[in-house]
């Protein structure tokens, strides 16, 4: 009822079929007399009350919908904030003559933006763009058919392709040949990931979701998507093998494949918490005949003050093996030559 009179638009439309019974009374009614009068005005009551109750249950229940779905909306919109103008300045500031690569997470909101900062960059400044849509959470969905769109969202793993394509970059190849290099990194890439609690935009005030403090969920996005599992807490050892084991299953990882590993908090989980993942990571790897070529442990997809990490395996041959290794100095990532 508190939705109803809070909303004048909803109040007004409550208020209609009493109205409209008052009209019909002395419109259609008002030469009747006796019974036929008073028959004719329970009539309308109880036609006119029928309604109105329907009416504010109705509209009660489509404000909670949609304010519901205005929820899980902001878990996946609150971070895809950069607007294609936003990007086209940056592409104007990068550009070098040789073109730009934009290599973001698959989620709608950044697809169009980034799509439209691309057509404003090539149309407006002749700046030749090409994009590399990331997806690897192997929780979102399953893989896709040749062919087909990848559905899965782009999560942590998405650190892997920045660091092989901005290698190949300074390297000095050219446009095409940075492309193919994201492309194969992204096409052997694959995470994921584990919450434990939720995290507050601070715009927003309240957390995006609730979750026990004695639960866990497998398999949600760093925005708070919904994932495959949510149960009690259970000790680490177990969180990482219900993690990884998909994660080998999917590309597949085989015995004699070289990787690097990735352990990702997603905000407010000590790094030594991180290590001990690591460790049982690096414990079934080896037992399963996989060789770990380099690790990477700490924040790098983070979701504000989230508990919770994600695992990200990438398979190493020769070439992307040489562009993980290269020196990187930026304010987000550096390394020396591996």
């Amino acid at each position: 009822l508190k939705d109803v009179v809070k909303n004048p638009t909803m109040l007004v439309c409550c208020l209609l079929p009493v109205g409209f019974m008052l009209f019909y009374k002395n419109a259609v009614g008002g030469g009747m007399e006796g019974e036929a009068a008073e028959a004719f005005s329970s009539m309308l009551v109880s036609w006119s009350l029928l309604f109105t109750a329907t009416m504010v249950a109705s509209m009660a229940t489509l404000t909670a919908l949609a304010e519901e779905k205005e929820k899980h909306t902001l878990r996946t919109l609150m971070l895809a904030n950069v607007s294609a103008e936003q990007m086209l300045a940056v592409t104007k500031e990068i550009d070098q003559g040789a073109g730009v690569l934009y290599i973001y997470g698959n989620y709608n909101g950044d697809i169009f933006n980034f799509d439209m900062a691309a057509e404003m960059a090539d149309m407006e400044e002749d700046i030749r763009v090409e994009s590399v849509v990331a997806g690897e959470d192997v929780a979102s969905a399953g893989p896709s058919a040749e062919g087909e769109p990848n559905k899965r969202r782009g999560v942590a793993g998405i650190f892997f392709v920045y660091k092989c394509a901005g290698a190949a970059a300074a390297a000095g190849l050219d446009l095409d040949e940075v492309k193919r290099v994201a492309e194969k990194a992204c096409a052997n890439v694959r995470t994921m990931g584990v919450a434990l609690t939720s995290c507050t935009v601070p715009r927003v005030g309240h957390p995006s979701f609730e979750i026990g403090d004695d639960e866990m969920e497998i398999g949600m996005g760093i925005h708070g998507e919904p994932g495959i599992r949510r149960g009690k807490l259970r000790p680490a050892d177990e969180i990482v093998d219900e993690m990884l084991t998909p994660i080998l299953s999917d590309l597949p990882f085989q015995e004699g494949d070289e990787v690097a590993v990735l352990i990702n908090g997603l905000g407010a989980t000590p790094l030594e918490e991180q290590y001990v993942m690591f460790r049982r990571v690096k414990q079934t790897l080896d037992e399963k005949g996989i060789r770990v070529f380099h690790s990477y442990v700490g924040e790098y997809a983070t979701s504000m003050e989230m508990a919770g990490a994600s695992i990200s395996l990438i398979r190493l041959d020769d070439e992307l093996k040489g562009y993980l290794s290269a020196p990187a100095d930026t304010p987000f990532f550096k390394q020396f030559q591996l």
